[in-house]
């Protein structure tokens, strides 16, 4: 059973992530952001990141300026790796607070054909930089 993208979207805004572009409004559909079909995985993923990339960077919790959490990619068209059913999201790479999180806490660095994939215990980021207009991180919930 899946949620609906309103109602994830509700959810992650009262942990202040934000989400780069509204729903699509039809299947198949590019240049939108949908949460349709995301796993329950997915969701509590990123919650759990925002809130240790805080811990790490010892902010308060809340919204409070570091660790700033966009989501830039979900289950809409258009993607080689996720889709409906799949627990994968892309998140805006410019915060450093991020960055130095992901890299601190990975227990593994794998150079790919992609790049470099850390691995962690919520899951497999890897940046994906093949486009330097896009560049982000590829996060693979476990």
């Amino acid at each position: 059973t899946y949620r609906a993208d309103k109602d994830i979207r509700d959810e992650l805004r009262t942990f202040g992530i934000t989400v780069n572009k509204a729903n699509c409004s039809s299947y198949g559909q590019t240049n939108c952001t949908s949460f349709d079909n995301l796993p329950e995985s997915a969701v509590r993923g990123i919650e759990k990141f925002k809130t240790q990339c805080e811990i790490y960077n010892k902010c308060g919790g809340g919204n409070c300026g570091i660790c700033n959490v966009v989501i830039t990619g979900g289950t809409e068209a258009g993607h080689q790796t996720h889709g409906h059913g799949e627990s994968i999201l892309d998140i805006r790479y410019e915060d450093v607070d991020l960055t130095n999180y992901i890299i601190s806490s990975a227990y593994n660095k794998i150079l790919t054909k992609d790049g470099y994939v850390y691995q962690t215990s919520l899951g497999n980021f890897l940046l994906e930089n093949n486009d330097p207009n896009n560049t982000h991180w590829h996060i693979n919930f476990r």
